[in-house]
């Protein structure tokens, strides 16, 4: 027979030996499903669109609700009446195997066992429930009444049986059963395998080529299992007959303790208990009668009982991601059932490409990495993920069969944070996630207050960038640029033109750097433009007023506004310029030479009262082409690569150092580039250009 897939609950509250399990039938033709208790065990199976099972492995000792107990409620389920239970034990254990037996338990094993013993046994449950759910149809007509059917080898053997329990009212049941009784009459009846073979075969897995071979030997070849079928008012019954010597079939009738713990042995008596309402065997034993009553639940036993739901409790509250990058799946599940018991998400990934997706895609809090995975082994997946994570820090411990200390070295260059070796101490992994999970939880608070704090923070520099960016600044005389130390900038830079058609320029630095000073501008903007803008044009000495009284009056002691003013008549080409805290603006001829410097000669604005010195101004007398150049202190202070600081001569030769043709600003730029080697500035710097225009 070809071996097919598998459904394999398993149930153990210790998680070493769910590991073991998981370990010794890692086999693509095994799907497991693990659990580390019986109460959740239980509420799965009770799910709806829950999965079926082919075998069902379960402990015996376990807290909460015990193996019996959970075999008694799997057992009053009619949908898990079939199913095979393997009970396992500890070896010595007083617990009688007899109870296990009558409740139902098909096999037991002693633990831990071998593999390849778990293997034998499991294989052995399973080869009679090779039947495909066929069985389910409708009754073929063609089986109704009385007949006689032969066969002789397996297949014949199932697909008969799958036919002649369609007639029955509980169809896998009885497929169940037959399956088992046809099987015994082949090998033990037809072709004289004895128990002790049996056993041996199924231990090294020989089993179904003994049988081949042994159907082809010309001594067996005309041997057949005759199958009789007849048909009453309240029962059908099967008589089944077999070319063999017969055996002593009382000793088999129930399951007996002192085999209990074989791979085979049990199949009759568990077809008697389950399948029929009556198995009888006649003369030496190659003939046996099964009866099954055609009155579904008819039949009682204590497998029978109907036993109350057992209702559990979900663990409530924060729950730590944890996501287990394994390329073995048993692994991944082991985990998942001992993570979830302690009431954490898990999120699986296969291998170190489908790590990276779900790590971008869920945002885990902890990851339990496997060095060794195909595409993208485990330290070049952590290596990727620090940089997916930015300034998140996502712990990882990296969990290896490999133990040497160049590993652990190499994982922790990697950016791993903890090493744990396979197969994994549940115990040390349990305190190491307590542990996380405090950190983690102060870094989503941390992380919670960052996110608020930055969507305040964005909302202030949309409205502070909504303010600086007015229509005067794209006036054709007025160039400008500001560069921000930090997201904010202290700096600002404003132009207009009043109703008259003068053209004001302001450029204003805040004490420091940052959302502070930017603030502190904020009333220095808003009045600029409120005064220039105004319907009677505003004279710039009532404007510096009345900027330095808004100030003095709301900012803080400590706090002032370096500013300078230009206001540019372009029908008198007059210029009158006031500088105050700001180092110097330049005045520029024709030549693009520096005609006259204006340095500060008032303090900041907001330091003291308006009084008519503050209010002082310069007036000057322009020509067509020439141009004024003012910037902040954070330019002029901004270090070299020598470590000096650029320094106002420097900028003033790099001012008349303008090529023919080249704008101001894109020169001045450019020169800065080169000589500050593109380094970040650790002061906010701004420039303000008017050009003078000709005759209007």
């Amino acid at each position: 027979m070809e071996r097919r897939g598998a459904n394999i609950l398993v149930v153990d509250d210790d998680p070493a030996h769910l590991a073991r399990v998981a370990d010794q039938l890692d086999d693509p033709v095994f799907r497991l499903r693990l659990f580390d208790s019986a109460p959740a065990a239980w509420q799965h199976l009770q799910e709806d669109a829950g999965p079926s099972y082919d075998l069902i492995l379960l402990d015996r000792v376990m807290p909460e609700m015990d193996g019996m107990e959970l075999l008694r409620r799997i057992k009053s389920d009619l949908r898990f009446r079939h199913t095979p239970v393997v009970m396992q034990t500890e070896v010595g254990s007083s617990e009688p195997v007899s109870d296990g037996l009558q409740a139902g338990a098909y096999y037991y094993l002693n633990k831990p066992c071998s593999r390849e013993v778990m293997l034998a046994t499991v294989n052995a449950a399973l080869s009679r429930l090779a039947f495909p759910h066929e069985f389910l149809a409708e009754p073929d007509d063609e089986m109704a009444g009385d007949k006689v059917f032969e066969f002789s080898t397996l297949r014949e053997a199932l697909q008969l049986a799958r036919r002649l329990a369609r007639r029955c009212p509980e169809p896998e049941l009885a497929c169940m059963g037959l399956g088992e009784l046809f099987i015994n009459a082949i090998e033990h009846g037809n072709l004289a395998i004895s128990y002790a073979e049996k056993t041996a075969l199924r231990m090294d897995g020989s089993w179904e080529a003994e049988i081949e071979r042994r159907l082809a030997a010309p001594e067996h070849a005309q041997r057949k299992v005759r199958v009789e079928v007849k048909g009453g008012a309240d029962a059908l019954t099967f008589v089944i007959s077999d070319c063999g010597k017969g055996f002593d079939w009382q000793d088999y009738l129930a399951i007996a303790p002192e085999r209990a713990y074989d791979p085979n042995g049990r199949g009759i008596a568990v077809a008697r208990a389950l399948c029929f309402s009556s198995l009888e065997y006649q003369g030496c034993g190659n003939v046996v009668v099964a009866t099954v009553s055609t009155h579904a639940g008819s039949r009682t036993n204590a497998m029978n009982q109907i036993l109350p739901d057992f209702a559990s409790t979900a663990a409530s509250g924060f729950r730590l991601k944890v996501m287990v990058a394994d390329d073995t799946a048993v692994n991944r599940q082991i985990l998942k059932v001992f993570l979830e018991r302690l009431g954490y998400e898990f999120l699986g990934a296969g291998d170190g490409t489908e790590a990276l997706a779900t790590f971008v895609r869920e945002r885990p809090d902890v990851i339990l990495m496997d060095v060794m995975m195909p595409q993208i082994n485990g330290y070049e997946a952590t290596r990727r993920i620090r940089e997916l994570s930015g300034q998140r820090w996502v712990p990882v411990i990296f969990v290896s069969a490999l133990d040497r200390n160049d590993n652990l070295i190499d994982g922790l260059e990697a950016g791993g944070d903890d090493f744990m070796s396979k197969p994994i101490n549940f115990i040390v992994l349990d305190a190491k996630l307590r542990s996380l999970y405090r950190m983690v939880e102060l870094q989503r608070r941390v992380e919670a207050y960052r996110e608020h704090q930055e969507r305040e923070h964005a909302l202030a520099q949309e409205i502070v960038e909504r303010q600086m960016a007015r229509p005067g600044l794209a006036d054709k005389c007025v160039q400008h640029w500001v560069l921000p130390a930090q997201d904010f900038s202290g700096d600002i830079v404003a132009a207009a033109r009043a109703a008259d058609g003068k053209l004001f320029g302001m450029i204003a630095d805040g004490c420091g750097h940052g959302l502070a000073p930017a603030i502190s501008v904020m009333p220095v903007l808003s009045m600029f433009y409120s005064l220039v803008e105004a319907a009677t044009p505003p004279e710039l000495p009532y404007l510096i007023g009345e900027l330095n009284r808004q100030l003095v009056a709301t900012l803080p002691r400590g706090r002032f506004v370096a500013a300078a003013f230009l206001c540019m008549d372009q029908h008198s080409q007059q210029a009158d310029i006031w500088v105050g805290g700001i180092p110097v603006l330049f005045w520029l001829g024709v030549d693009g030479r520096v005609k006259q410097r204006f340095t500060s000669n008032h303090l900041s604005l907001g330091i003291v009262d308006t009084d008519a010195e503050l209010l002082s101004l310069s007036r000057v007398h322009w020509q067509p082409g020439d141009s004024f150049v003012v910037c902040s202190d954070g330019l002029l202070e901004s270090p070299m690569l020598s470590g000096e600081a650029f320094g106002t001569e420097r900028f003033a030769a790099l001012l008349e150092s303008r090529p023919a043709g080249v704008d101001l600003l894109s020169h001045v730029r450019t020169g800065l580039k080169v000589q500050l080697a593109d380094r970040p500035p650790a002061d906010d710097i701004s420039l303000l250009v008017i050009e003078c225009p000709g005759p209007a």
